[in-house]
C-alpha cells in the first residue's frame, strides 16, 4: 500500500485497506516494508516470520490479517 506524498497520512490508504480487507477475504497475507509495519499494524494485521531483504526494495516482514465477517452484501468475487 503506497500513497502519494499530498495524501499522506491523511487516512486514505487505511480507508483503501479497510474497504478491500471488509469486501474480499477472511485473510490476507503482505509482504511490508519494516517502515510501514506500524501502517499495517493499526489495520490489524501481525508480522509473521523473520525480517528479509526483498532486493531492490529493502527489508520487508511477512504479515497476516485474520478478517472476521465481511460487509453486508460483499462477496469474494465483488
Amino acid at each position: 500500500m503506497a500513497t502519494d506524498p499530498p495524501v499522506r497520512g491523511a487516512g486514505v490508504g487505511r480507508a483503501l485497506v479497510e474497504h478491500g480487507l471488509a469486501r474480499l477475504a477472511d485473510l490476507v497475507w503482505c509482504d511490508a516494508r519494516t517502515s510501514a509495519v506500524g501502517f499495517y499494524e493499526r489495520t490489524g494485521s501481525r508480522v509473521v516470520g523473520e525480517e528479509f531483504d526483498k532486493p531492490g526494495l529493502g527489508p520487508h516482514v511477512g504479515m497476516l490479517t485474520g478478517v472476521g465477517p465481511r460487509a453486508p452484501g460483499a462477496s469474494r468475487s465483488s
